[in-house]
């Protein structure tokens, strides 16, 4: 079947750190998802291509810098644009 999906916090949680959840939470009992290592990757490198992109780097020395492909960097661009903000990627058209 595979890992548990689910784990209690207070099996792996020392008490300081669950008094300090619970602090951030109001108190309440919730239901936390913690990302992946992986997604947490992939999140910063997507933060770390826009910051770039913000700078004037262009998708192609992105691309060279972060050993991706071009279409990799422009996907990551893409799915900022489709969150509304302005594109930026100067000679590629405005597609929105």
């Amino acid at each position: 079947m595979g890992p548990a999906n689910h784990v209690n916090a207070v099996d792996i949680l020392p008490e300081e750190e669950l008094r300090r959840l619970s602090d951030l939470l109001g108190g309440r009992p919730v239901y936390v998802w913690v990302p992946s290592r992986e997604s947490l990757t992939r999140r910063r490198r997507s933060a770390y291509i826009l910051a770039l992109h913000e700078q004037g780097v262009t998708a192609l020395e992105i691309a060279e810098r972060l050993r991706l492909s071009v279409r990799q960097v422009r996907r990551v661009l893409a799915k900022k644009r489709a969150g509304g903000l302005p594109s930026g990627d100067a000679g590629h058209g405005g597609h929105q």
